[in-house]
Order: structure tokens, then C-alpha cells, then sequence
């Protein structure tokens, strides 16, 4: 995968080839930095491939916090949630809060994933607080798909 290229295809709206993009990262069961990761992540979310967004961050090795890292937990949140793994969304979704560093890219997709969990615990105030911030935050960097 070139650098960054499921992103690139997916900020494009070239949803099949970031898909295609996307898949071959899994395939290549290759090692991966966050910021490589996180986008096949969301677009294997996205599309419902719940594995092949699963096994994205097995691939990442541990390493320093970031808006990337961040990116790369709210999205394992957000598959975690589809799973119906409440505890691991949690997990993730805190992570990505306290990673994202004021990014507004990173925020939108932690408050996204907190939203997403606030609905699962029944805080339908939280779900709705929640999904503002995000919303908020996605505009601040004007990201269309969250």
C-alpha cells in the first residue's frame, strides 16, 4: 500500500478503490504505522467488513500517543460497538479521547465512538452531547465522512 492511500482514495470519495486498498493491507498482514492503519480500519468498518477491520490493528505495533493512535482506537471502537463488545468499545473510545490532542480529525472520531457507546449504555443525553462534539469537530477540519 502506498503511503496513506486508502485515505487519499476515501477523502476522494473512491469508496470501491480505498475498499480495494484497504483489503490488500489485510491481505499483507504487513506491519503497519497508525496513520496507514486507521484509514483501512474505517473503511472496512464502513463498508461492514467486521474481520478485516478487526485484524487492522494487530498489525500495529505499540508506540507513542497520537492523533493517529487516537484515529486508530475510535475506529476500533466503533467496530468493537458492532460486535456488541461494550467493554473493548469503552477501552478503545477513552484512549482515543485522551489521544487526540485537540486534532479535530481525532476528536470527531472519538466523540463519534463515545456516541456510539452512550447509545449502547442507554445515555441517550451522552449520545446526543456526544455526537454535537463531533459533529463539531469534523466540520472544524471539514471531514465529510464523519
Amino acid at each position: 500500500m502506498s503511503e496513506n492511500a486508502v485515505l487519499r482514495h476515501a477523502d476522494a470519495g473512491e469508496w470501491e478503490r480505498a475498499v480495494a486498498e484497504a483489503q490488500r493491507v489485510v491481505a499483507a498482514g504487513v506491519t503497519l504505522d497508525p496513520g496507514e492503519a486507521w484509514p483501512a480500519v474505517m473503511v472496512l468498518y464502513l463498508r461492514g467488513d467486521l474481520a478485516g477491520a478487526s485484524a487492522v490493528p494487530r498489525m500495529v505495533l505499540p508506540g507513542e500517543p497520537g492523533p493517529d493512535r487516537a484515529l486508530l482506537a475510535a475506529w476500533s471502537a466503533s467496530v468493537a460497538w458492532a460486535r456488541g463488545e461494550v467493554a473493548a468499545c469503552r477501552a478503545l473510545a477513552d484512549e482515543a479521547l485522551a489521544g487526540a490532542n485537540g486534532e479535530p480529525r481525532a476528536l470527531a472520531a472519538a466523540h463519534t465512538a463515545l456516541a456510539l457507546l452512550a447509545a449502547a449504555e442507554g445515555d441517550r443525553r451522552g449520545n446526543e452531547r456526544h455526537y454535537a462534539l463531533g459533529l463539531a469537530a469534523a466540520e472544524r477540519c471539514e471531514d465529510r465522512t464523519q
